[in-house]
């Protein structure tokens, strides 16, 4: 994957599927974040956030692109605003509501890492990595 002027984007990966049973009540919400999905299994790097748009769901990694560290993940105010994540390191805010979870403010250079999403006829969101 590049980023902007050739540079290699050095954004951390790994290879992954979670599954999430959107009857549960974790994960019915118009928000969710896990770090494991409802098998125990890793998800993401930092874990992810999941924003269902009326049944369209955008799932991103809760690493801040611009830090790239473990220590440093964004955060969700569910209470007050839902449809954007704060990096609690650099402050960068994220659109979480849109399909490529862009930077809004701060110093961050590019959106939140964005993963894969599915709805299986049964009732389970699954979200994987694309590497």
């Amino acid at each position: 994957m590049k980023s902007g002027c050739g540079e290699k984007d050095d954004f951390p990966q790994r290879q992954f599927v979670g599954y999430f049973d959107l009857t549960d009540p974790r994960y019915s919400k118009t928000v969710f974040t896990a770090i494991r999905d409802m098998d125990g299994h890793d998800v993401g790097i930092n874990g992810i956030v999941v924003y269902n748009m009326g049944g369209t769901y955008y799932a991103f990694d809760l690493m801040c692109p611009h830090e790239k560290k473990p220590t440093c993940s964004v955060r969700v105010n569910a209470e007050e605003d839902t449809d954007f994540a704060v990096c609690e390191c650099c402050n960068s805010k994220f659109l979480i509501a849109s399909p490529q979870g862009d930077v809004v403010d701060g110093p961050a250079g590019r959106g939140l890492q964005r993963y894969n999403t599915s709805v299986t006829s049964d009732g389970y969101l699954v979200v994987t990595s694309s590497y």
